[in-house]
């Protein structure tokens, strides 16, 4: 579901249990110009199961600049975790997040 549009970048609603890299194909059927794009203008990923804001840059200027914004951590992300059955508690967690040195999956 589209957020948000204009010249340079569109703002989508990616579902959970989607693939980014799919999804970003679909989006370019409509928005053409996406295809002559590295990654069709994908500025960042998500995980296939997490659902959330993704943005796509229109324009490799656009994406030039998202993308160091991303990598000089200029962006502040937020996360929001649902848990089935409760807690006994409530608890904030606030560390970093990161892969799993063991297994790169993770």
């Amino acid at each position: 579901m589209k957020i948000f549009e204009n010249e340079n970048l569109i703002v989508l609603d990616k579902p959970a249990g989607t693939e980014v890299k799919n999804f970003a194909k679909q989006v370019a059927q409509k928005f053409t110009q996406l295809k002559k794009l590295k990654r069709y203008g994908l500025v960042h990923r998500l995980d296939k199961d997490t659902s959330g804001i993704l943005l796509i840059a229109k324009n490799k200027e656009s994406l030039d600049h998202l993308q160091q914004q991303f990598k000089e951590r200029n962006v502040t992300k937020k996360y929001l975790a649902l848990i089935a059955g409760g807690l006994d508690y409530e608890k904030n967690i606030k560390t970093l997040i990161g892969r799993d040195f063991n297994n790169r999956r993770k």
